[in-house]
């Protein structure tokens, strides 16, 4: 069994277990693994999207970064007004709307967790000053909740996923 957090586990299962600490890697080490990779270095740009060392190779592979890192430059256009809502959206699927909605919990998560005090990757500084001023703490709260659910209602169900970013990004 594996848990990230053993102490909400019953006493009575916990003392059955036999613990064992893996330490979790720095960010030093994981950008270091990833540069040992074959094409690594461009998976290290995505450290806004997750500091997993696998999911980012994951990414790599299936040929992805590009699309999470086109979703950053283009969500900064459109608060900059440079770019429309349907330019964020280009690209968008079927088969690829779980990335988007990721790719925009991540951004939304990763405000959050700035806003109680986390370092903040230095690609999302502008987005944060731009999504706090416009929508504060609760705001960001409540669309990150809100993408989880949209996530969730577009696996189970035959909703447009086009339409239904477009209605999220426009409460941003």
């Amino acid at each position: 069994m594996t848990s990230s957090h053993s102490t909400s586990l019953l006493p009575t299962i916990r003392s059955r277990c036999l613990l064992v600490n893996v330490p979790t890697p720095s960010l030093a080490e994981v950008k270091q693994w990833l540069m040992s990779q074959a094409d690594g270095e461009e998976a290290s740009k995505l450290f806004w999207l997750t500091t997993q060392p696998y999911r980012l190779l994951t990414i790599q592979q299936q040929g992805k970064v590009k699309l999470y890192s086109n979703l950053l430059e283009q969500l900064q256009n459109m608060f900059e007004n440079t770019a429309s809502i349907n330019d964020v959206l280009k690209g968008l699927d079927s088969k690829n709307f779980e990335d988007y909605c990721n790719g925009l919990a991540a951004i939304v998560h990763q405000c959050i967790c700035h806003s109680t005090g986390m370092k903040l990757d230095e690609s999302l500084s502008q987005i944060y000053s731009i999504l706090m001023a416009r929508l504060g703490i609760q705001g960001l709260m409540t669309r990150y909740q809100a993408l989880q659910k949209l996530k969730s209602d577009l696996q189970k169900t035959n909703l447009n996923p086009i339409m239904q970013l477009t209605h999220e990004l426009n409460q941003w």
